[in-house]
């Protein structure tokens, strides 16, 4: 359950960290970023697995824009203009990107869970 929570800590943190950025708080955002690579690693060491991937890679798809949205003080659904994945997922109307970031949480939890049994 430990493992989990450090993900899902290294994914917000992350985001938090973006958001903070982009907002012109570098001073806050850069050690964030830091923050994040260190909670990922632990996360790593104390499972030893390469589950750790697969579960951040599935919790940042699911939970990142929506932390980094709240961190920016914008609408939590907002898809920026500039990166590729925000380009991409504008064409995608909000119902189907929503159930595919359900999918990827569901994956997440259940690839997190099932690691620990």
């Amino acid at each position: 359950m430990i493992n989990i929570s450090l993900i899902v800590a290294s994914v917000c943190i992350g985001a938090i960290a973006d958001g903070l950025n982009e907002r012109g708080m570098k001073s806050i955002g850069h050690p964030a970023e830091a923050l994040e690579k260190v909670t990922l690693l632990l996360a790593g060491l104390l499972s030893g697995t390469w589950i750790v991937l697969i579960s951040y890679i599935a919790f940042r798809v699911a939970i990142f824009d929506y932390v980094k949205n709240i961190a920016k003080k914008q609408p939590i659904l907002y898809l920026g203009t500039v990166s590729m994945w925000d380009r991409f997922f504008s064409k995608w109307q909000p119902v189907g990107l929503i159930f595919m970031r359900v999918l990827f949480l569901t994956l997440a939890i259940s690839v997190s869970l099932r690691h620990l049994f």
